[in-house]
């Protein structure tokens, strides 16, 4: 459960469970498995002003520190100006190197990783292992609440025997390590921009050694450069990239409408979307855009705030559980295509039977104003929740005061530590040191079945506690200029934006 001020986690795509979700819209083109690079079949792309790709959204960029990304938009940051030892497909869980050469357990509780030859920093200085320890390091010593460092937990020490070599000594046997190594919070940064005490403050210049370098900001414009002397996995095709944010739905589908942007990601709601999909199927050839499917990409769920007193009230949890079960088709705290996700945990469908407490609960629902249908589902959360009598809902667009959020979020990486983190840190929980001593034993073991038993039981845990309740799980729509493409493969491991996924066709 994320600590929250204010906004919530980010995607992109069509109304989930609301009561006001408009008619389907046409069939988009198919990507089989939401894997491959997809966009415009025709090889020029539409005429458009002699201006950067632009790439426009309703989210925010609320931290340029690696260490403290929370959130999708965020953590776009992270894997388009930074790099990391490792890395994954997104929706995948299939380890592959990016700064590191290989990495290699020699041991069960020493993992080694040799660095490329020949890194370096945007700013010129090559990239060491001292560099990776210290990025490594002073984010399990931040530990901002929220962020993915949670997944370095195991790291006792690193060492650097020279100046390519990374050696991490684990405090026990982790074979998850190489995904902590791919999250946000394990990217590389310049130690000369980056303090090793404190959250970077918004006028630091990002510094990496990423696909993209950062050029300017201003006024919710950041402006990136291809990095001409990255060396990776995921190379930059485009030269300089926009990513513009826009403060609603009707603001990006008017910037659509007149071509101002190259690509929208997250932001449009659902009937914006339904229209961007039909004109595309309409017009066919000649239409401006093109719509881009990521398979069951967006998980909406409602996460407890950790300040809120009403928190720590499990027959609470229990009955907003219940209440919400109407609104609800995703029933496991693990969305599906997770290896050892668990159905039917959650009640869904159906009238709420929701046990009301003795006395009305006053609670107050948030949501982040920048969620695609927010302010609509969340009124429906309410309507179901107060139909049982159990309880008043405030309805709040982000800030103060909130005692349940409703999320659209992102795990770090598409493995269960991730997805059950937001349960996992959370303080005082009923079932905490069974959970605690499982994270550290049995999902972390080499032994197959050993992991599938321990998350399966921390699912059940997470069910019976409450603190996190899911709600849907559904596809993410990008729309791209016809003549650009989007490799849906090449965004973060937990379907964050990475600028270097946008090419233009050959």
């Amino acid at each position: 459960m994320k600590a929250r001020v204010g906004a919530a986690a980010l995607a992109l795509g069509a109304l989930l469970v609301s009561g006001c979700t408009p008619q389907p819209a046409p069939p988009a083109p198919a990507v089989p498995g939401g894997q491959q690079a997809a966009g415009s079949p025709s090889p020029t792309p539409t005429p458009r002003p002699d201006r950067d790709f632009t790439v426009g959204t309703t989210d925010a960029i609320t931290t340029v520190d690696p260490a403290a990304m929370t959130t999708g938009a965020s953590q776009a940051v992270a894997f388009s100006v930074f790099q990391r030892l490792m890395t994954t497909q997104a929706g995948d869980d299939v380890l592959k190197p990016d700064a590191a050469r290989d990495c290699i357990f020699e041991q069960d509780t020493i993992y080694t990783c040799t660095l490329l030859d020949g890194l370096r920093f945007h700013s010129g200085a090559p990239v060491t292992s001292t560099d990776v320890k210290y990025s490594i390091e002073r984010a399990r010593r931040l530990n901002v609440p929220g962020s993915s460092a949670p997944q370095l937990a195991a790291i006792s020490s690193i060492e650097t025997p020279d100046p390519q070599t990374v050696r991490f000594r684990l405090r026990y046997p982790d074979t998850d390590i190489g995904y902590g190594l791919a999250s946000p919070a394990a990217s590389i940064v310049d130690p000369s921009a980056y303090p090793a005490d404190r959250v970077a403050d918004a006028s630091t210049t990002p510094s990496g050694s990423g696909p993209y370098r950062y050029m300017a900001s201003g006024k919710g414009v950041w402006t990136f450069a291809r990095y001409t002397s990255y060396q990776g996995r995921t190379p930059a095709s485009i030269v300089r990239v926009v990513l513009r944010e826009y403060a609603s739905s009707a603001d990006l589908e008017t910037a659509m409408t007149a071509g101002d942007v190259d690509a929208a990601w997250r932001g449009l709601d659902a009937a914006a979307t339904t229209r961007q999909r039909h004109t595309a199927t309409v017009q066919g050839d000649q239409s401006m855009y093109v719509s881009v499917v990521a398979k069951d990409a967006r998980v909406i769920r409602l996460e407890w705030d950790r300040g809120s007193a009403l928190t720590g009230n499990a027959a609470l949890r229990s009955f907003v559980n219940a209440a919400v079960a109407d609104r609800r088709t995703l029933t496991s705290i693990m969305p599906t295509g997770i290896t050892g996700s668990r159905e039917g945990l959650y009640p869904a469908g159906g009238r709420p039977t929701a046990k009301a407490p003795s006395t009305p609960t006053k609670l107050v629902l948030g949501y982040d104003p920048t969620m695609p249908d927010g302010a609509d589902l969340a009124a429906a959360l309410a309507r179901s929740i107060e139909a049982t009598k159990g309880a008043t809902v405030t309805v709040k667009a982000g800030g103060p005061g909130i005692d349940l959020w409703l999320v659209d979020t992102r795990a770090a990486t598409w493995t269960p530590r991730a997805w059950l983190q937001d349960y996992t840190q959370v303080t005082g929980a009923p079932h905490a040191k069974a959970v605690a001593t499982m994270m550290t034993s049995g999902l972390t073991s080499s032994d197959q079945p050993t992991r599938t038993a321990a998350t399966s039981t921390i699912q059940e845990y997470a069910a019976e506690d409450a603190y996190v309740t899911p709600l849907s799980q559904q596809d993410e729509v990008v729309f791209v200029r016809r003549g650009f493409q989007v490799d849906l493969g090449r965004l973060g491991p937990g379907w964050q934006l990475d600028l270097a996924a946008f090419s233009q066709n050959s």
